[in-house]
Order: structure tokens, then C-alpha cells, then sequence
């Protein structure tokens, strides 16, 4: 039988790759050839394998994005405060907010170990640990009646989580739905966490991605204050701090906002 042919020009062609990747896995031929003839055999399979197992590691990375992308666009869906933007300056932008209602508590430590600890009690109590809120006429009977019942309501998530010191405490907030008021809020079970109404504000905001540590932060507050001094404006108050992402979002898809009360503007 006559022996079968191969591009030899295919072989020398694909030869550099082949011996990367035999490189990178720590494997050499078993046997050591003396002519490109022999040697096309074992590089053909071994460049296949290369091949499969690139296509393998996209195919992987390119599901990994499109489940990272459709996450993102759901946490893009979830209510936010509203507010219109007066001017914009590249990543800042001057905004009106309009009054939202928010849960808060107050936690000490350091910025990263407040908010990890202050999302767990705000998250506890949307997600349930509440008593879900009557007319006055039935929270009457529910406080006189002993067979009366109390139950927890789930309040829908909103973005952002803020953050905002007040000298080594932070204060963690959460906007909370437009379909409630104060009154017809749960009230929580945890008697950290405070309701009440913040009224319509004007706000620089400084925009940015990726994973906010604290210098990021502290950087971007710096930034937006030296704008405020150099367009002549004053800002009041502690910079807030503003995470509108799960913390499985992708860096370069995460939102990220260091904002402060200003005005006029």
C-alpha cells in the first residue's frame, strides 16, 4: 500500500505553533524524528489538539461574557432614584434629584467591612425581615388583637447602595421602591435601620467602572471637589458613595459614583 502524502508546506507552516504549545504543556515527542515526512503525522494531531483546546478556552470566555452581559442588563432594569442631569462634563455630571425615601444604618469600621455589614442588615430587611405596614385602622386591631397576624414583605431591589462617613461610622443606605411612602413602608424588624424621606437635592456626581476600593474612591471625591473649586462652586457635606452593581459584575461593566451636594449651578 503506498504510503499516504502530506503539505509539507502546512506542516512547516503550523511547526512554530505546535512547538509552543508543546512548550506550554510540558510534553515532548516520543520519538525523535529525522524528517519533516515522519514528523507530519504527530504534528498534524498535536496542532488538532491545540486547536480544539483553544477553541475550547473561547468558547468558554465567550459564554462567560454573554451570561456577564444579560446580568448586567437586568441590574441596568432595577429602579434607581430619579433625578435629571443640568449639565454634563464628560464622567461628571450636575444633577436635580427628586425626594426618594431610603432605609439607612449606621456601621463602624473601616469602609469595606461597613458596607459588607450594612448591606446584610439593609438586604435582611427588604428581602423579609420586616412587618408589612396596614392602614392605621388595621395596625389598631393588629396591636390589640392577640389572634391578629404579622407578615413579611419582600421590597424590590433598587441601585445604588450608598455609603457615606460620618467620622468612623459609615452610613449605608438603600433607596427605597417609588411605590411606597413612608407610611406604607414595612416597618423593620432590626431597629438599626431608620426610614425616612430625603428631599430633592442638587448633586455632582463623578462616574467611573471597574472595582472601587477605597483610594478609588477617595481619589474620585478628590477629583470632583477640585472641579467644583475650579467652576466655582461650593459642595457641602461628606462625599457620598454610590455601588450600583451585584458584585459578580464584570470590572469594565460595574458602575461606579463618588457624589456631592453642590449648588448653584
Amino acid at each position: 500500500m503506498p504510503k499516504k502524502k502530506y503539505n509539507l508546506s502546512v506542516v512547516q507552516k503550523y511547526n512554530s505553533q505546535v512547538v509552543k504549545f508543546l512548550r506550554h504543556s510540558k510534553q515532548t515527542p516520543r520519538h525523535k524524528t529525522t524528517s519533516n515526512t515522519h514528523a507530519a503525522p504527530s504534528l498534524i494531531f498535536c496542532y488538532s489538539t491545540y486547536m480544539k483546546k483553544r477553541l475550547l478556552f473561547f468558547g468558554l470566555v465567550g459564554a462567560a461574557a454573554v451570561a456577564a452581559l444579560a446580568q448586567n442588563e437586568a441590574a441596568s432594569r432595577v429602579e434607581q432614584p430619579k433625578y435629571s442631569v443640568v449639565e454634563s462634563f464628560g464622567s461628571i455630571e450636575l444633577r436635580q434629584y427628586e425626594p426618594t425615601i431610603v432605609a439607612e444604618v449606621e456601621i463602624a469600621g473601616d469602609q469595606q467591612t461597613a458596607l459588607e455589614a450594612g448591606f446584610r442588615v439593609l438586604a435582611g430587611y427588604i428581602f423579609g425581615k420586616n412587618q408589612a405596614n396596614q392602614t392605621y385602622k388595621s395596625a389598631k386591631i393588629a396591636m390589640t388583637s392577640p389572634v391578629s397576624q404579622t407578615r413579611s414583605e419582600k421590597i424590590p431591589m433598587t441601585s445604588p447602595v450608598t455609603a457615606e462617613a460620618s467620622g468612623s461610622v459609615w452610613k449605608i443606605r438603600f433607596t427605597m421602591p417609588s411605590q411606597y411612602s413612608l407610611p406604607t413602608l414595612p416597618q423593620p424588624k432590626d431597629d438599626r435601620i431608620k426610614l425616612f424621606e430625603v428631599p430633592g437635592e442638587r448633586i455632582a456626581a463623578i462616574r467611573f467602572s471597574g472595582v472601587a476600593t477605597a483610594k478609588d474612591m477617595e481619589k474620585k471625591a478628590e477629583e470632583l471637589e477640585t472641579f467644583l473649586i475650579k467652576h466655582n462652586m461650593k459642595s457641602s457635606g461628606e462625599a457620598v458613595y454610590a455601588y450600583y452593581n451585584p458584585p459578580w459584575t464584570l470590572p469594565f461593566l460595574r458602575r461606579n459614583e463618588v457624589l456631592l451636594k453642590a449648588g448653584p449651578f
